[in-house]
């Protein structure tokens, strides 16, 4: 099966950087993780033919989830991963080890389908979706949509933040204007401020009475190295000796 990023990461475009990926997908029982190097846009693997596999890529490891899958009825054997999957993908992962039949025998296409079709796919409740698909519900006139919440912060360096999904918008923070984020569903998101050499997460609860909140943190490496470096990660070699 031949595995391919579609397009450019957003932190991509600001920075002018590849960055690395974590891959994982099904294989029988088990979660199966491969490390693909900076700059490294497609992988081909070896797997059966006879069961649905799907894949879910998280650029730097943590980043919001690219997502795709394969049936055996799909007609190809390649698969291009994209971010309006992700959430699926990462959501249906978690049924390993104990489900892993229905992630064999899932009409991957069928359902990916449904949720283009759904008013607002990036606000599906995709844990109800899951769960239907265990019990046997599985009807995606049942589609229900996950709370949104505002957060808004006072604080934050001023500068441009860019999401790290296209889900959730990117966002300007001045010295004289909260900074105010609207629509955000329940998770960790995160916005890079490149000029600053920081990254954003912001964490909202479940829990509809709790505040979203954040952190700053120095962003991966990849961004904080030399130009020399990075050629050098581009090329296979190692940044230390």
């Amino acid at each position: 099966m031949h595995i391919i990023i579609e397009g450019d990461h957003r932190w991509e475009d600001v920075s002018g950087r590849r960055m690395w990926h974590t891959l994982r997908y099904n294989e029988g029982k088990r979660v199966e993780n491969i490390h693909l190097s900076v700059g490294v846009r497609e992988v081909i693997l070896l797997l059966s033919p006879n069961d649905t596999h799907i894949f879910i890529l998280n650029p730097l490891g943590n980043l919001a989830p690219y997502g795709g899958g394969l049936t055996p009825y799909s007609g190809s054997k390649k698969v291009i991963l994209s971010p309006e999957e992700g959430i699926l993908t990462d959501t249906l992962i978690r049924l390993l080890p104990t489900w892993n039949s229905i992630i064999e025998n899932l009409n991957y296409e069928k359902i990916v389908a449904d949720v283009k079709n759904y008013r607002t796919p990036s606000l599906i409740d995709y844990k109800a979706l899951v769960k239907d698909l265990v019990e046997g519900n599985y009807d995606p006139h049942n589609f229900s949509s996950v709370s949104t919440y505002t957060a808004t912060f006072d604080i934050l360096p001023s500068g441009r933040y860019v999401s790290d999904t296209s889900s959730i918008p990117s966002f300007y923070k001045n010295d004289y204007r909260n900074a105010v984020i609207e629509h955000l569903p329940p998770g960790i998101f995160y916005f890079i401020h490149h000029q600053g050499m920081m990254v954003c997460s912001i964490l909202v609860p479940d829990d509809s009475s709790l505040s979203p909140t954040y952190s700053m943190k120095v962003p991966d490496i990849l961004f904080r190295i030399t130009n020399s470096e990075y050629q050098k990660l581009l090329e296979g070699r190692g940044l230390f000796p």
